[in-house]
């Protein structure tokens, strides 16, 4: 019995939840797929996809007609083009075509239909003969490509998109205000206009944000680019929390100290790796700390609000356990550590104490350095063997002794460097064990009185 078009349509939802599951297993297939192929890549961001919902499924078939087209079930079920849709994300406009370039390299074996495959996995196919990009109705350019996933048992079509974070953000802003908008008042040209303006604006915030990875990208691959780098990334902090400050508090304090020790932690070799863990590389990690700091302005406000931890963080030792104390106790005790710590927090993704524990070890780590700098002048002393006794000494010294007041003008790379010469001074008296062990304590008393008080 002929089917009425209603019964057809309801019949090829049925399908898309009879094969659920087996779609969603092909459409992590096709990730992992496209992934894996550019991985490498800098210009390479990220794969998105979707499998198309029972309400958009229904609307396609009724909007184009579908349930006109062909005869049964299985023929629309088959002819729908992006039941699995996936988008490829890159950084800029340019980069769009070097996406593609690289995907027509791989996939180099023709079906003899339009359409190509690669050894990688041949259960994937895309149609490579069409002129790319496409232009859109709306007069715009796009990477939009028809693909297949056949295993010999199943065949479901896809569709691949190549775009541009700007052009993603386009994209998804133009499908929500006119291709899912049936309001009359949008087909007006005054409409259509000023989208176009708004593209044209998104144009140009793709071309200067190139500008910015191209600087940026300079500056990483010079050894002695690293000041330039700190003070680049200081003057971006500072700018996108100073007005912040302002709106928020009513006022402003001279807060360089904050954005210099908040800034040497963001460029220090690990925390920059460890920006995104998705990312491996400082341009990338970098590229994302200037989009949460544009994007800064739009976030709650942060300032003067108290910050709970948890009071069980786990820390590896002594000596970081007393400055992460000191530290969750300063942020709501001292209006300079809650801006530094405030900050982190909006700019970091992860759970505050995450934060605290990894600004306690970055800390450490500044105070191991200049003790291990100090004692550089015993490298060719065989006579002294007891470095380790130095070394856990001096330290817990300098710790206790900055963390008695810990303001945090005080903790830079200058004072550092002081104390560091400070330290070498009294260790220069030191020619033997026994020297050591009869005036460590005189030593550290020494240091004490005269750096930190």
């Amino acid at each position: 019995m002929r089917l009425n078009f209603m019964e057809k349509i309801d019949e090829t939802i049925d399908l898309l939840d009879l094969h659920a599951g087996e779609l969603e297993i092909i459409r992590e297939e096709i990730v992992s797929f496209f992934e894996d192929m550019l991985k490498d890549d800098d210009y390479y961001l990220t794969t998105i996809s979707r499998i198309k919902t029972k309400e958009s499924f229904k609307e396609k078939i009724i909007r184009q007609n579908l349930y006109k087209k062909y005869e049964t079930p299985d023929d629309i079920m088959n002819n729908v083009p992006d039941i699995i849709g996936v988008k490829i994300e890159c950084r800029f406009n340019a980069d769009e075509e070097k996406v593609y370039e690289k995907i027509v390299d791989v996939m180099d074996m023709s079906l003899g239909t339009g359409y190509f495959t690669s050894l990688i996995n041949p259960k994937i196919s895309l149609k490579l003969d069409d002129l790319q990009p496409q232009i859109q109705k709306n007069g715009f350019e796009i990477y939009k490509i028809d693909g297949m996933y056949s295993n010999g048992e199943l065949k479901f079509n896809f569709e691949l998109q190549i775009k541009s974070l700007v052009n993603s953000f386009w994209g998804d802003i133009e499908h929500k205000i006119l291709y899912k908008n049936y309001n009359y008042l949008l087909t007006e040209s005054f409409i259509k206009d000023i989208m176009g303006s708004i593209k044209e604006s998104l144009g140009l915030i793709d071309k200067q944000l190139l500008v910015v990875y191209d600087y940026v990208n300079d500056l990483a691959t010079h050894q002695d680019s690293n000041e330039q780098l700190s003070n680049l990334l200081k003057k971006l902090v500072y700018d996108s929390y100073l007005r912040r400050l302002r709106g928020e508090m009513g006022f402003v304090i001279d807060f360089h100290g904050i954005i210099d020790l908040l800034v040497d932690f963001i460029v220090d070799e690990n925390q920059i790796k460890t920006l995104r863990s998705d990312e491996s590389t400082t341009v990338k990690n970098i590229l994302y700390l200037v989009d949460s700091l544009t994007t800064s302005i739009m976030r709650e406000n942060i300032f003067g609000k108290e910050i709970e931890f948890d009071l069980d963080i786990t820390y590896d030792n002594q000596i970081e356990e007393y400055i992460g104390n000191r530290i969750t106790y300063l942020v709501n005790n001292d209006f300079d550590w809650n801006v530094l710590m405030r900050i982190l927090i909006d700019i970091y993704p992860e759970d505050k104490d995450v934060i605290v524990l990894r600004f306690t070890k970055y800390l450490v780590k500044r105070f191991e350095k200049i003790v291990d700098d100090a004692l550089l002048i015993y490298d060719d002393n065989d006579s002294i063997t007891c470095k380790d006794d130095i070394h856990e000494h001096l330290l817990k010294t300098i710790v206790y002794g900055f963390s008695e007041k810990m303001e945090i003008d005080d903790l830079n790379s200058i004072n550092f460097e002081k104390l560091k010469d400070n330290l070498q001074g009294y260790l220069m008296g030191i020619s033997s064990d026994e020297r050591w062990y009869n005036n460590k304590e005189n030593i550290a008393n020494a240091i004490v009185e005269n750096y930190f008080n």
